[in-house]
């Protein structure tokens, strides 16, 4: 399910809790999806019964990774991770609120975050004394949105050096 608003992904978080419901949360960019993402997402999932995924927005995503992403729209990222069927709640993260600000807010019983995460070990602890879980996945070495692009972008060049070679007249040898 997707939220355009916080409050109600709050919402069914109180609602789920009501109906003791194990929560997990987890966040990101999920830019390019891609088998990093979805493994990671999985391994979320399966802590508990239902999973809020805070995706960082548009503008947050500009200020933390640059002027030339996201490469897709939130709109986009978002209907990309609800069609995985195993996300429960999809929210955009706001560029002025903290990633401390929604976990409170959500109450998760278990967060979920990768090691290049936000959060520090002060905000991990006031997490643990609030009663949440928190669990630390280790980032895929082997692949990252980051990488897929700067290899895109040099195939495309390549292919573009290797057109323009091709459309060059050919001088004959004598």
């Amino acid at each position: 399910m997707i939220f355009n608003d916080f409050r109600k992904a709050k919402q069914k978080s109180r609602n789920w809790r009501k109906s003791n419901k194990i929560i997990v949360a987890t966040q990101g960019v999920f830019d390019i999806l891609h088998f990093a993402h979805i493994n990671y997402l999985a391994i979320a999932a399966k802590q508990g019964q239902k999973l809020i995924v805070a995706m960082d927005s548009d503008k947050r995503v500009r200020i933390r990774k640059g002027p030339d992403r996201p490469i897709q729209r939130w709109a986009i990222r978002s209907a990309q991770l609800d069609a995985l069927g195993f996300i429960d709640a999809i929210f955009p993260k706001r560029h002025f609120v903290s990633n401390m600000f929604y976990a409170i807010n959500i109450k998760p019983h278990v967060l979920v975050i990768s090691v290049d995460s936000l959060f520090d070990d002060t905000d991990i602890r006031a997490l643990t004394s609030r009663g949440v879980f928190v669990i630390c996945l280790p980032r895929d070495p082997n692949i990252s949105t980051t990488q897929l692009i700067y290899e895109s972008k040099k195939r495309n060049k390549t292919l573009q050096q290797i057109r323009s070679l091709s459309r060059r007249p050919h001088r004959k040898h004598r």
